[in-house]
């Protein structure tokens, strides 16, 4: 008997050694003591996830969980297994009484308190592959022994390269001893605790179990608001309820994910040789946190910025690789057309029109499908500005999923919701250039097969795609924003599905700007942007090549001093490598000369716009600072915060600034410091200047803000004349005068001189109450004597 468990035990270790690649998650084992006397807690009696663990003990110098602990000539085993059953099969260890075994740790705790047992419990899986849900009349039949064993080769096999362990952080066996409650009551809440901590992180990294797409279809037709909503349309359609169902169906399949694993497998294997191949580097932010947050049960809502259609692939194949369940995502329904419809789909794509106007039931299933997603406590991932930015700048954003989401939250408050803002950045964008073609008049392209595979051979083609950036923002938990701003908010747990609370849609609108603001805050800088912004803020657009390594020093210093945020990354290396990274991407050019060597553009100024005004936002205070002191030659601290304070409010909203009032002074100040540190500005007493020998720095970092500068100055100065102006003929006046100041122009700078960013500031103006509002008459007043101040330019309103 002893020879048939050796031969089986080399059998299974030969095949572990072949088929099993382990990855931890999280990294948890760097701060576990190797010398303490670890106990190791594990949820099922498998025979293998003892062998896998014991192979990951010996890569990470922990003691054999299948070696027993000696104390006082006795040996207690190292492993507990709180999931008992009853196969008494070699596969699985022999079943030993938790409680008591736990009792024995306890006692020898208590007797010797130099022991200082620390619990770690592990939880080990083959695969991520979500079950499906069965119905409630399923009965287990008995499956034979032999059965077990080929279904459980047979996984590791196929996908034991995916298999996945997960330490939890360690528990002291000390301080749970001393505690004065009754042993088995004690050791029954810890079990408990343990083993509800199994399930939640199993939760997080698998998701919910997966109801089959026709019984998910069924249950939506039996909800009440849809049934409602098909009997008011036979109504009307003269009695035909086979097509207003067949049509209801058929908008359910339009809508709805058809998730396969298998497809997830296939896909990631695909997308780890494309990122290989495109991306130095994938660089993760703050992943951590949102793991953490996962792990302990709450529902999670990815909302990211929105600049590519890889943003789609990358954010979900990060989030996989951070070992957690893979988001369902909203996509447009321009992605749905064949192949890249039905592998979106089989990614876990669900499709959404870009408007629900004219189509109530439509509208209807929609808000249903979503809420029911949310409810099984599945991941889901928008983009809340609703489509790509053409601009680089965040677009305003859009409400309606958001509206959806708590909705969902009214619905089930048991589990907390947390929205994760997330800002993706790349040193390369593929479809820039087609963004500058749009912005400058020309029409969109349907997406389509062959545009795909034209993307497939730019990739093919290009090289220097350098490194994609994933920078996860400050969450923001639901129900905690509602406790805090809308107190009343638990009196509509069971609102009518016909009408909304009132406190819903304006709520949703702060909530959407306060992640707007919070995606802003996690940007992530890169040597493309950095370069950008600086060579487009000097004449002719070139620059010597030390004095750019200068300037970029001199934002180094100031970002690792002052950081924007928390969550805000800066490139860590030195000013000539973030120069030489800049160059590869073939944006710009090294110009050797006799004289000096030439820093100038390699790409079309429209596109380096695009990454410039990625980052602008956190150069706008600095920027402002120098400006101010710029104009006024000698000023105080306190006039230059008055002045800043009286256009924050407009670049706030327009930039999603994420300071406050109250923070802003402060950041202010700190900033100040820097610049007298790095001898940008002089103080001398009170009076703050320019430091003539720092001229040509300055003058470039006062620069960034020109452009913001004379767009407002343009629109603020025809309200100052027309105050009663609608924000039509406010548009097309400054669309008028923009266009005639750049007339004369040589290169028409695209900056901030399009459609779309003069609509979004002149919303921003209206949201403020600048637009047909006589108690602003005062604020305009101001505002447009410190513009004029700043930026002095003529302009003839006729």
């Amino acid at each position: 008997m002893i020879h048939k468990y050796n031969i089986y035990n080399g059998i299974i270790n030969l095949l572990l050694n072949i088929c099993i690649n382990i990855k931890t998650l999280p990294k948890y084992l760097n701060k576990i003591k190797k010398k303490q006397k670890i106990i190791y807690i594990l949820q099922k009696k498998s025979k293998i996830d003892l062998l896998i663990l014991k192979k990951q003990c010996y890569k990470q110098k922990l003691p054999d969980p299948t070696e027993s602990i000696k104390i006082n000539n006795k040996k207690i085993p190292r492993c507990i297994f709180i999931n008992n059953t009853n196969n008494k099969f070699l596969f699985y260890i022999k079943n030993k009484k938790n409680i008591e075994l736990i009792n024995k740790y306890i006692k020898l705790e208590k007797k010797n308190f130099n022991l200082n047992f620390k619990i770690l419990p592990i939880l080990i899986f083959i695969g991520r592959k979500p079950k499906y849900k069965k119905n409630k009349n399923y009965k287990n039949k008995n499956i034979t022994k032999t059965i077990k064993i080929i279904k459980k080769i047979l996984q590791i096999i196929w996908i034991g390269k995916e298999t996945f362990i997960i330490f939890s952080k360690e528990i002291s066996l000390k301080n749970i001893s001393l505690k004065n409650i009754s042993k088995r009551l004690l050791i029954k809440k810890l079990i408990y605790k343990i083993n509800t901590n199994f399930n939640k992180q199993k939760f997080a990294t698998i998701g919910p179990n997966i109801i089959k797409r026709n019984k998910l279809f069924k249950k939506i037709l039996k909800s009440k608001t849809i049934k409602k909503k098909i009997n008011k349309e036979i109504k009307k359609k003269y009695n035909k309820p086979k097509k207003i169902k067949s049509f209801t169906l058929s908008i359910i399949k339009e809508i709805a994910t058809n998730f396969s694993y298998e497809m997830i497998r296939i896909a990631n294997r695909i997308m780890k040789i494309i990122w290989n191949k495109t991306f130095d580097k994938i660089i993760i932010n703050g992943n951590k946190k949102i793991c953490k947050l996962a792990y302990k049960g709450n529902k999670i809502i990815y909302l990211p910025c929105h600049k590519s259609h890889i943003d789609y692939l990358i954010l979900s194949y990060a989030i996989y690789h951070q070992g957690l369940s893979i988001p369902y995502i909203a996509a447009g329904t321009n992605l749905n057309f064949w192949p890249i419809g039905y592998l979106f789909r089989k990614l876990g794509a669900f499709f959404i029109r870009r408007t629900f106007i004219g189509n109530k039931l439509y509208s209807i299933i929609f808000k249903e499908y979503l809420i029911k997603l949310i409810k099984r406590g599945h991941s889901i991932e928008y983009f809340i500005e609703g489509s790509r930015s053409r601009t680089g700048y965040l677009l305003k954003p859009k409400t309606g999923i958001l509206t959806i989401t708590i909705k969902s939250l009214l619905k089930n408050i048991n589990k907390p919701i947390i929205l994760v803002p997330i800002y993706i950045n790349y040193d390369h964008i593929m479809e820039v250039k087609t963004y500058t073609k749009e912005m400058s008049g020309h029409l969109k392209k349907n997406e389509n097969i062959l545009q795909i595979l034209k993307g497939i051979k730019n990739i093919k083609n290009m090289k220097n795609f350098g490194n994609s950036y994933i920078n996860f923002g400050e969450p923001l938990n639901l129900i905690k924003y509602l406790n805090k701003h809308v107190k009343e908010w638990k009196q509509n747990l069971n609102f009518s599905k016909s009408k909304n609370p009132n406190w819903l849609i304006p709520t949703a609108k702060n909530i959407a700007n306060n992640i707007m603001n919070r995606i802003n805050a996690a940007v992530a800088a890169n040597s493309t942007n950095l370069c950008a912004i600086i060579l487009l803020s000097v004449k002719k657009y070139q620059i010597n090549k030390i004095k750019m390594i200068e300037q970029i020093k001199c934002y180094i210093k100031l970002f690792k001093t002052v950081p924007y945020s928390k969550y805000f990354t800066f490139p860590k290396e030195s000013a000539k490598k973030i120069l030489n990274k800049a160059i590869k991407t073939n944006k710009f050019r090294l110009k050797k000369n006799k004289n000096c060597d030439l820093i100038t553009l390699n790409e079309n100024i429209n596109i380096l716009n695009y990454y410039k005004n990625n980052i602008q936002h956190i150069f706008i205070i600095p920027s402002l600072i120098i400006k101010i002191i710029q104009k006024y030659k000698k000023i105080k601290k306190k006039e230059i915060i008055d002045k800043i304070n009286i256009i924050y409010p407009i670049l706030k909203n327009e930039f999603y600034l994420y300071l406050n009032k109250k923070k802003i002074n402060k950041f202010i100040i700190y900033i100040i410091k820097e610049f007298i540190n790095q001898k940008l500005i002089i103080q001398k007493k009170l009076i703050i200047y320019i430091n003539k020998k720092r001229n040509n720095q300055t003058k470039i970092l006062s620069t960034h803000i020109n452009d913001i500068l004379k767009k407002y100055i343009t629109i603020i100065s025809i309200l100052k004349l027309k105050p009663n102006i609608n924000t039509i003929d406010l548009y097309n006046k400054s669309k008028i005068l923009i266009n005639y100041q750049n007339k004369n122009k040589k290169i028409n700078k695209f900056k901030l001189y399009n459609k779309q960013t003069l609509l979004s500031s002149l919303k921003t103006l209206k949201e403020i109450g600048y637009i047909k509002n006589k108690k602003y008459k005062e604020k305009i007043k101001n505002t447009y004597n410190l513009l004029n101040k700043l930026i002095k330019k003529k302009i003839n309103i006729k």
